[in-house]
């Protein structure tokens, strides 16, 4: 009984210090990124701010970082990953990342639910701003 108690007072200790040191504690279910990490699929908004700036002078007009992002997520053929147990490869959508805009290589990740894997592809554009993407390499399992 007593260790239950001490428990749910440090638990409760740790709060308050979260609380006066301003940390933010996300709620179940709530994910908190900084303005940095922030990437999402809708092609009207940036994934970063340096990202958005950089790529103005790699990518077309109409292109964008998220609409690279939201093309592969996509282009599941592209994942090299058998599914296991019934598992059905897909990417893991919030690992996007953008290696270089030079050499037009992004990294992401792709699993199952079992197995995972760090992939490299590369993309081309085309003049009518069609996305080809090519697998390079897995990097890690």
């Amino acid at each position: 009984m007593r260790g239950k108690f001490l428990l749910i007072v440090t638990a409760l200790c740790l709060c308050l210090a979260f609380a006066a040191c301003g940390v933010n504690t996300p709620s179940q279910g709530q994910v908190t990124t900084s303005p940095q990490e922030q990437v999402t699929t809708n092609p009207e908004e940036q994934i970063t701010t340096e990202t958005q700036d950089a790529s103005a002078a790699y990518l077309p007009d109409g292109i964008t970082p998220n609409i690279l992002k939201a093309d592969l997520l996509t282009r599941l053929d592209l994942i090299p990953i058998e599914g296991v147990l019934g598992g059905t490869p897909y990417y893991v959508e919030d690992t996007f990342e953008i290696l270089s805009l030079e050499d037009r290589r992004v990294s992401i990740t792709a699993e199952d639910g079992h197995n995972g894997a760090t992939l490299i592809l590369t993309y081309e554009i085309d003049e009518d701003n069609n996305i080809e993407w090519e697998f390079v390499e897995i990097i890690s399992d």
